[in-house]
């Protein structure tokens, strides 16, 4: 007997997700960046995405499985980036997404950013990312048509890829597969004009859902957002607020969170500041239909689901990689 079966569920259901696109940024409806892939609703005068996922409907014994599962923040996490607020944000952009588990945020992202990674610290969920985005690109072969998108962008670009939060070999393999990826796409400009895109920069936008759960990995989980995020500006600090409209924001961390423990929630926030972080939360009227949570993405037992900017404004303090994984 395979003693491994008996803790870990592999037994996978395929679930499809919808995600409202909606149209309130003047013109954009005529710059999708991979306009055939929305399913449109005129008379809602909006689009959708419809993504097919692979996921359990039980969470395995392991804590580390976590991921298995598709849990409600997640999916309010892809309705923010599939708003007009979450599309400007990471059109153009290099978006990581960490703890991806099915990797929903990642996948919505693709649609819109230069290039998703979707990430995993765990072998058993980067396989299941694998299976997702084999899923994804199947999909677009059966829904794109041969017409080319008029802004002249390639298709979707994500790759899933293993990540353990703090491990220096696993950040210096991520970095290197977007440098892969960066040289081997055409140039071109951000779609919006709303866009505030970063030229530079490897990374420029995070992404996580439901990640901060035990306070043992938040201070890992941070100085990896750190590392991604760092920029060669000694003692810079800046407000987020004085960047909005312009053409450069402060290096962010997108995160979708769940107030489960209180004494978890204020340690993260804590650690944040000390780290150089500076959080804004996001009103749910700017991504949501009359700012009203749909039943999908409520939390089980009435917890509360939030999304979060955390702008990373001072770098006067390194991020901290703490270990190798060999």
């Amino acid at each position: 007997m395979d003693l491994d079966s008996l803790f870990i569920n592999t037994d996978y259901k395929t679930v499809t997700v919808t995600i409202p696109c909606l149209e309130t940024v003047e013109g954009d409806e005529h710059h999708h960046p991979h306009q055939e892939l929305l399913v449109q609703q005129d008379e809602e005068k909006r689009g959708e995405l419809r993504l097919d996922l692979a996921c359990s409907v039980s969470a395995s014994t392991d804590f580390d499985l976590t991921g298995q599962i598709l849990w409600p923040v997640s999916v309010l996490l892809g309705h923010y980036l599939a708003s007009p607020s979450g599309r400007a944000l990471i059109d153009g952009n290099n978006v990581v997404e960490l703890g991806a588990g099915c990797g929903l945020p990642g996948l919505v992202a693709a649609h819109f950013c230069r290039q998703a990674i979707v990430t995993d610290g765990n072998e058993i969920v980067v396989n299941l990312l694998q299976q997702n985005c084999t899923s994804f690109f199947n999909s677009l072969k059966q829904t794109t048509t041969t017409t080319t998108p008029t802004n002249g962008t390639t298709a979707p670009v994500v790759t899933a890829q293993k990540l353990l939060w703090g491990d220096r070999q696993d950040l210096s393999l991520l970095l290197d597969q977007i440098e892969k990826e960066e040289n081997s796409q055409p140039q071109h400009p951000p779609v919006l004009e709303t866009s505030q895109r970063r030229q530079t920069d490897p990374v420029n936008v995070i992404i996580a859902a439901d990640v901060v759960q035990w306070v043992a990995v938040l201070e890992p989980l941070l100085h990896t957002v750190k590392a991604l995020l760092w920029r060669d500006k000694n003692n810079k600090n800046s407000d987020p607020s004085i960047h909005k409209g312009q053409d450069e924001t402060p290096p962010v961390f997108v995160l979708g969170i769940v107030n489960r423990a209180k004494v978890t929630w204020d340690k993260f926030f804590q650690l944040a500041h000390e780290l150089g972080f500076t959080e804004q939360k996001i009103d749910p009227t700017e991504y949501l239909e009359g700012g009203v949570v749909p039943a999908s993405c409520r939390e089980y037992g009435g917890r509360e689901t939030h999304i979060y900017h955390l702008y990373l404004t001072d770098f006067s303090k390194p991020p901290v990689l703490l270990f190798n994984n060999d």
